[in-house]
Order: C-alpha cells, then structure tokens, then sequence
C-alpha cells in the first residue's frame, strides 16, 4: 500500500511539472503562433534595416533653382574640390597641387550678375575663402599640410554646396580620427568611404552623416 501512495505521489509530481513547464512556453508552438513569432522577427528586421537606411540626414540644397552658368560655375567649384579629395585619397602631393592650380582657370571669367542678392551674399561668403585655400594647396608638396589645409576648405565648399547643391548628390563624411582627433569631415560624389585624411592606410574609416540634395 505504502509503495503504491509513493508512486502515486511521484506521478501528480511529474504532471504537475509538465503543466508549469507548459505554462512558461516551453510548450512547442502551434503554427499560427510560430507564423506570429516569426512575422514579428520580420518586422524588427525590416525596423533594424530602415533605422541603417536613415543613419544620417538627408539635406535639399538652400537654391533650388539656379542660372545655368551659376550651376555650371558651382559645378566646376566643387568638381575642382573632388579632384583635390581623390588625389589625397591616392596620397599623391604633387597630383594635389596639379588639381588644386587647376581650380582658377576652371573658375575665372564667371560673371556674378547672374547672381540673385541672396545667392551672392552666400558666394561672396565663401569663394574667396576657398581660392585662397586651393592657391595654399598649390604651394605645398608635403600631403599632411594639405591634408591640413583640405580640411579648412571642405568647410567653406560645404556651405557652397549646402546652398547651390551639385550635379549629383553629395554625401558629407565624417572621420573622428582625423586631425589628430580633432576629427575632419570631406565631400564625396559617392557613397563609397574613401578616407582622404590617410589614404591606402585607413581607407574605410569614417561615416556618411548628411546627404546633400
């Protein structure tokens, strides 16, 4: 009698472990709820994907219309600037000062008349700035003082390209190591990483942080 109370006993025990166990959802799932779990892995997915996507801002350009020969004019400014950018990319000075000498002759002859008030106060803000800044990079055939300089100037065709905007768009990366981590930021026509701040050494450091449109 005593035997069978015993295995009595042990049998309520095992059924009520069952039950506890099933209750926490070690329970295998049905279907429908396996669809559920799954749609909802999904979705934080998709969410995960979309917060990448949008990492960084997306930026319209101040002027959204502009003459044709300022267009042209601001287009030669900034393709002057990205030449400059891949030559620092390669870690090639001399090539630097060559795209750099280049830039007066791509930009001389523009006539500011087709210049509204307002386009002309943001020109005449920061054209100077930038000549004065490619004739230094001209001049100098050590790549970390113009890599110095560089960092100066893509500032000033920042705010060129924050208002005339370019022929495509324009993506603003950021490298915190830069400048002695001071950290440094330049302009691409890609979204390609392609670090001019330390070439071939450190090609993929850094991050978009702004689309310019």
């Amino acid at each position: 009698m005593k035997i069978v109370y015993i295995t009595y006993l042990f049998i309520l025990l095992l059924i009520s472990t069952a039950c506890k166990r099933e209750s926490e959802g070690d329970a295998p799932l049905h279907s429908a709820d396996r669809h559920t779990k799954d749609s909802v892995k999904a979705s934080e997915a998709s969410n995960d994907l979309a917060i990448k996507e949008s990492a960084y801002k997306i930026t319209q350009r101040q002027f959204a219309t502009t003459e044709t020969s300022v267009a042209a004019h601001l287009g030669n400014i900034i393709s002057s600037y990205l030449s400059v950018k891949d030559d620092l990319v390669l870690s090639n000075p001399k090539s630097v000062a060559q795209s750099a000498a280049s830039f007066k002759r791509a930009t001389t002859g523009f006539d500011k008349s087709y210049l509204t008030l307002s386009q002309k106060k943001v020109y005449d803000s920061y054209f100077e700035k930038i000549s004065v800044q490619m004739e230094s990079l001209s001049q100098l055939s050590d790549i970390e003082k113009q890599r110095s300089v560089f960092a100066d100037l893509t500032q000033n065709i920042y705010q060129l390209a924050l208002a005339f905007g370019y022929n495509n768009t324009l993506f603003n990366n950021e490298c915190p190591m830069a400048q002695n981590g001071r950290g440094a930021n330049w302009l691409s026509a890609e979204p390609e990483i392609k670090n001019p701040y330390y070439g071939a050494s450190m090609l993929s450091c850094g991050k978009i942080i702004e689309e310019i449109r």
